[in-house]
């Protein structure tokens, strides 16, 4: 196996939570909703950032660091094209006879 599997980091779910939430207003203050899901209710964060990774892994190709949302395209990434039989074939690049 070629691909590497990451689960996305903490701050890559904040930053998703934030974009989904936006700002928290409580009495009067203004909080990003990462920071007041994870004090009020660490559970509940764990619980959802576990699944979110489970939804979210990133694979990345053992060979150049890319990163792709699946395995097999992280696994294809850097290995050489399979050449069709007939496709690029030359007869007159594999002449046996040719006088060297």
């Amino acid at each position: 196996m070629n691909a590497k599997v990451y689960d996305p980091s903490e701050e890559r779910f904040d930053d998703y939570l934030d974009s989904v939430y936006g700002p928290v207003n409580v009495c009067g203050y203004t909080y990003v909703a990462f920071q007041v899901l994870k004090e009020v209710d660490p559970t509940a964060y764990d619980a959802d950032y576990s699944e979110y990774c489970t939804d979210n892994q990133v694979y990345i190709c053992g060979e150049c660091g890319e990163e792709y949302d699946n395995e097999d395209d992280a696994e294809d990434c850097c290995q050489p094209e399979e050449m069709d039989d007939e496709e690029d074939y030359d007869e007159e690049d594999y002449d046996e006879d040719e006088d060297e």
